[in-house]
Formats: C-alpha cells, structure tokens, sequence
C-alpha cells in the first residue's frame, strides 16, 4: 500500500499535480469510504502522460529519483553518498564557448535552438547525480571538457555518459527515453484490485 501511495505522488507531481491535491483526495475519500485507493488509483497518470511530462517539464524530487534510477541499474548502489548533487549536462548558464560536441559554440547557436535546449534543462535526460567536488569544477564548461569530470566519478550512469561524442538534443532525447522507463519499471501506475 505504502508503494503505491508512494507511486501515485510522484507520477502526479511528475505531470504537475500537486501534493496539497493529492493529500485532500485521499483524506476526503478516506473519510467516506475508508481507504480510497482503488478510486485514486483510476485517477493515476498513464504510462503515456508520464512519458510526455519527463520529456517536456523539470523533474521534481531530480535527486531521489536519479538516486533510485541509478540503485536500480546498478547492482553495487551508490552506497552512503551525501556529496551528491545535481548535475546539469547542459548547464543552466552556457558561456558563449560553450559546446555540445567541440566544434558548435553556444555564441553560433540559432535562437530557435537555444530556446530547444533550454526546453530540457531541468529534464530527466538532461540531469544525472555527480559527486559535489567535480560538479563545482564540471560547471558551465562545454560537454567534451566536462566528460573527464564523469570519468572520475564512481557512479556508472556518469562513466556512460563520458563515452558519448557529444551531448546533442538527440543524445538528451535518447537519454531522456531510457531513463523513462527505467522510472516506469520503479514507479509502476498501481492496480485496482
């Protein structure tokens, strides 16, 4: 029960619901017809709105769910890490040199483009878990310059991402749809019995 209770909160505030919402529901269906999870559970966001929401809006509870996503792929865990931050792949303030493979700079970029990879910032594909010391020195530097910084860390989503050419709207895109499903495998829509 604690599962799905739990499943149900994030898949609604993953698509913007509130948690003040979700809490009324259930005090007031508790109220009426004692545990009201089989009715909530009618209201649970599909598989195919969560998809929509990972890819277009900002992650919410982004170090709990990469920590979770992260355990659950790798059979060794991330142990006891509190020196763990969020990390933005494309950083939230690209300098004018900065690059997604090297050779385009950020200063090149078209407007239409720029707004497309401010559109991901704060999405799942674009955000991944590194140990505070190399996020500091990782920053705004461009992808190429930061992928000895995922090289040093311990956590193996981070050595992946340091193999990729470039971090291009595609590689975020791709990203993005892995680590879809890996939250669809952990955070499942809960059964009505």
């Amino acid at each position: 029960l604690l599962h799905q209770v739990q499943s149900l909160y994030l898949r609604k505030m993953v698509v913007g619901e509130s948690r003040d919402h979700l809490a009324a529901q259930l005090c007031r269906r508790k109220q009426k017809h004692g545990y009201p999870i089989p009715t909530i559970i009618q209201r649970t966001p599909t598989d195919e709105r969560i998809r929509q929401a990972l890819q277009y809006r900002s992650l919410p509870h982004a170090s709990h769910v990469l920590t979770r996503i992260y355990e659950s792929t790798d059979p060794t865990g991330l142990g006891d890490r509190s020196d763990l931050q969020i990390e933005h792949i494309f950083p939230q303030n690209p300098t004018r040199s900065w690059s997604p493979d090297g050779t385009r700079v950020w200063s090149n970029f078209s407007e239409a483009d720029r707004a497309k990879y401010r559109e991901i910032l704060s999405t799942i594909g674009n955000l991944t878990l590194l140990e505070q010391p190399l996020n500091i020195r990782a920053a705004n530097k461009p992808f190429p310059k930061k992928t000895q910084y995922y090289l040093g860390s311990a956590i193996p989503a981070n050595l992946k991402l340091a193999k990729l050419p470039s971090w291009d709207l595609a590689s975020i895109s791709d990203r993005t749809e892995n680590l879809t499903k890996c939250f669809l495998d952990i955070w499942q829509r809960p059964m009505v019995e």
